[in-house]
């Protein structure tokens, strides 16, 4: 439908910012471009300005100023034609920016006065629109207040038509008692009435945006869904696998990645910072930068490649260890298997390796193996070291399993504690000898039996393969 269509421009649009601010340029217009050419046919003049925005500020900050300039008179053009004021005065500010950088300083004089006019206009508006508000809010407040002071009044009266009719019979004051609280009646239901009818409007409205806000996010859950290696790449380079993905919003922060280089099959699984809609960037931002480090030409050791990533995402974030920047990254494991020897590479940001082996004498129980990790993030970090990569000759029948923390941190049980590492070793061990398949579903009813009635934490992510 054409909310659907909307929701699919807008998603093109921020995916472009998230581009943008990654400086990954032709990336950036190439979603851009998209949101506009659907913005066109629908007719959406503000939200082609908004693009039109981003766009003009993008050629800025690469100093292509004479794009800047064509991109930001398209805005105000439309702007203008639409009196949409934030547009006009986005445009002017991106004007006068270019134009000074230009050394045109009189120009962007120009337009730097015409940005604070509207931009003054702009805040003139708003803080009326708030007068009329309160305003309206008041006249409200009068209204409801002056039916108690009638409410008062009734009783107060009503009091002293009992005392005349203990007097005399009180035909006429009944009658006079009638009137008066019908009308005080009539004042109290039209006073509800209209706060009723305020409330209900806002009610709707704040029923649209949020209709609006999820289905954008289910948008973004699609795009994100099509970014995770699809069923049959899993079956080509894992013949036994499953995949416990359990997000605790509609979108995730946590993510599986693949790749297939001649005989090596090449797994991450990673945790990033946050969950929802900022978690699930990060985790797009961190399968963009894995497919650059990760080539087809060449093939790095496990702890070169999660180095390379880290630098990526420093570089992207702008992460420099100054006070107040950002500090998101991700947790992540990733393991390089030679299929015609079974030797595996690993390394780790946080998040370890675990092998459940089958003992050579049946009798005996599974044995656990932990490939530990290395304790710094994919991201900057005060004591930051080179990442180890640990060599381990697998054997047939050996099942790996990588995880985020969402498992193990989710509170539950009896008596509503972390379900633990400890319990999960016991829980993989216990469940290794199974098809893949099967444990994938006890996984699934053990972390639904633990959690209850409890809120999920957390995403939850769980790949394992069987040799």
């Amino acid at each position: 439908g054409l909310n659907d269509t909307r929701n699919i421009a807008y998603t093109y649009n921020s995916i472009g910012k998230l581009y943008a601010a990654s400086r990954m340029s032709d990336s950036a217009y190439l979603f851009f471009n998209k949101s506009v050419k659907i913005r066109n046919k629908l007719n959406d003049k503000e939200g082609i300005a908004s693009t039109y925005g981003e766009i003009s500020q993008l050629y800025l900050n690469e100093k292509k100023l004479q794009k800047s300039i064509q991109y930001a008179e398209k805005e105000l053009e439309i702007g203008r034609k639409i009196n949409a004021l934030p547009k006009i005065e986005q445009a002017y500010e991106l004007l006068a920016n270019a134009y000074e950088q230009l050394k045109d300083l009189k120009t962007g004089y120009k337009y730097y006065k015409l940005f604070r006019e509207t931009k003054d206009s702009i805040l003139s508006n708003e803080k009326n629109k708030q007068i009329g508000e309160i305003e309206a809010q008041f006249r409200m407040e009068k209204q409801q207040q002056e039916a108690v002071r009638n409410k008062r009044l009734l009783e107060k009266q009503q009091e002293e038509i009992k005392k005349r009719r203990l007097q005399s019979s009180g035909l006429i004051s009944g009658l006079i008692v009638s009137i008066i609280t019908t009308l005080i009646i009539l004042i109290f239901v039209s006073v509800t009435a209209k706060a009723n009818k305020k409330l209900k409007a806002q009610n709707i409205e704040i029923s649209k945006n949020r209709q609006e806000i999820t289905d954008s996010i289910m948008y973004a859950s699609q795009i994100q869904h099509a970014i995770l290696p699809s069923e049959e790449n899993l079956k080509r380079l894992f013949k036994d696998y499953f995949v416990f993905h359990r997000p605790r919003d509609i979108v995730s922060g946590d993510f599986y990645w693949t790749k297939e280089i001649k005989n090596f099959a090449v797994l991450a699984v990673a945790d990033c910072t946050g969950h929802g809609v900022p978690g699930a960037f990060m985790s797009m931002l961190g399968s963009s930068f894995l497919n650059e480090v990760v080539n087809r030409r060449s093939l790095d050791s496990t702890g070169e490649t999660l180095d390379r990533l880290r630098s990526k995402i420093k570089k992207s974030l702008k992460q420099k260890g100054e006070t107040g920047e950002q500090q998101d990254g991700m947790d992540l494991a990733l393991y390089i298997i030679d299929r015609e020897t079974l030797e595996l590479q690993f390394s780790g940001a946080y998040n370890p390796l675990y092998i459940v082996r089958k003992p050579e004498n049946k009798d005996d129980n599974c044995e656990l193996i932990c490939i530990k990790a290395d304790r710094q993030p994919i991201a900057i970090y005060y004591s930051e070291k080179k990442f180890t990569t640990h060599k381990i000759q697998l054997q047939k029948g050996d099942c790996l399993y990588t995880f985020s923390d969402g498992f193990t941190d989710q509170f539950g049980g009896e008596k509503n504690k972390k379900f633990t590492s400890k319990r999960f070793k016991k829980l993989l061990v216990s469940i290794a000898k199974f098809h893949p398949e099967k444990q994938k579903n006890i996984l699934s009813e053990t972390f639904d039996n633990w959690k209850k009635g409890n809120e999920q934490l957390d995403d939850v992510l769980v790949f394992g393969v069987k040799i």
